[in-house]
């Protein structure tokens, strides 16, 4: 929704702010001994209209009308408490003999070199001895992603080894520019038409907070939108509209890591399927409390979407009809 210029050249400036220093503390921040997080959020921009001069050549007086819009936006969020699960100093040695899955579980590693088939069909496997798996049968791989994990900076959650027992810092920046500009003619006392022009410039940051290994995202995009309108008021109680308009979207996402991924021995295969060495690394998952670390990739989007409309609005006493026909096109 936009509004139209008038006969006198007006124009407005805006700023709204809020920051960390006027909120209080969240509780999970309390809780574990952490200051506020940051907290950025700033809307900024301005309006100028008026009539359409152009000295000499042009007098848009009650005729031609302009407006234009600029508007910002700068937005951080974060938190010093934010929490993951990461493994334990025995964990990382093979030992699992104190592992809690949850609510006090022990854990129980099962050894897959010793897969028996039963009567009914399954594959019964025999724990590793006390639970400890030998570092001679650790991947290559696991290993080494091992070593991108933090040590535990908390106590897990109750009956738990290994749940959000690591405490960090995270932050989502994120802007946006937006541009408008309006230009109205009026006919006749009638018949009046409007073109609108909007820009969207946006911008969101995920950045890894846990690992140079964990994926950080970033998206941005571009979304522009035309739009015409002409309106005849056919009589007091008639009014005819026409409208048309297009909008274009062009929109990127990706995530990468920022470790140095380039000596990792990764197979041709698993290569030829990332696409690089570097930014991306097949993502490896416990299923369990543990944070995943590895992945990456890009999506890019590109949409265009058409419409038409006419509408006839009639008045009749106290009551009001509108009725008409719209189409859209949407191509992606």
């Amino acid at each position: 929704v936009t509004r139209s210029g008038t006969n006198q050249i007006h124009g407005s400036a805006y700023e709204y702010l809020r920051n960390q220093d006027l909120n209080a503390n969240t509780w999970s921040s309390n809780r574990y001994g952490q200051k506020i997080g940051v907290f950025h959020d700033n809307v900024f921009g301005a309006t100028f209209g008026g009539p359409l001069v152009i000295p000499k050549l042009y007098n848009g007086h009650d005729k031609t009308f302009f407006f234009f819009n600029y508007e910002g936006t700068r937005h951080v969020s974060g938190s010093n408490a934010t929490l993951a699960g990461v493994p334990t100093a025995l964990e990382r040695q093979g030992n699992f003999s104190q592992s809690l899955i949850g609510n006090g579980v022990p854990v129980v590693v099962y050894d897959p070199g010793t897969g028996a088939p039963t009567s009914s069909g399954d594959v019964l496997r025999q724990p590793f001895p006390g639970n400890i798996v030998p570092q001679s049968r650790f991947d290559p791989l696991a290993a080494r992603y091992l070593t991108y994990y933090p040590l535990p900076n908390t106590a897990p959650l109750p009956g738990s080894s290994d749940a959000n027992n690591y405490v960090g810092a995270s932050l989502s920046p994120q802007s946006d520019e937006r541009w408008t500009g309006r230009l109205d003619h009026t006919w006749s006392m009638s018949q009046s038409t409007h073109f609108t022009l909007t820009r969207d410039d946006f911008k969101n940051l995920t950045p890894s907070w846990l690992s140079t290994l964990q994926p950080g995202t970033v998206a941005y995009g571009t979304s522009v939108t035309a739009s015409l309108s002409h309106v005849w008021t056919i009589s007091p109680t008639t009014i005819a509209e026409i409208r048309a308009g297009v909008t274009r979207i062009s929109s990127y996402s990706g995530q990468q890591v920022s470790a140095n991924t380039t000596n990792f021995g990764l197979s041709p295969l698993v290569l030829s399927l990332l696409g690089t060495t570097q930014g991306r690394v097949p993502s490896l998952s416990t299923g369990g409390n543990v944070a995943t670390l590895g992945g990456g990739g890009v999506d890019n989007i590109f949409e265009t979407n058409y419409n038409a409309q006419i509408s006839l609005t009639k008045i009749w006493g106290k009551h009001t009809t509108k009725f008409g026909v719209e189409h859209r096109r949407y191509y992606t």
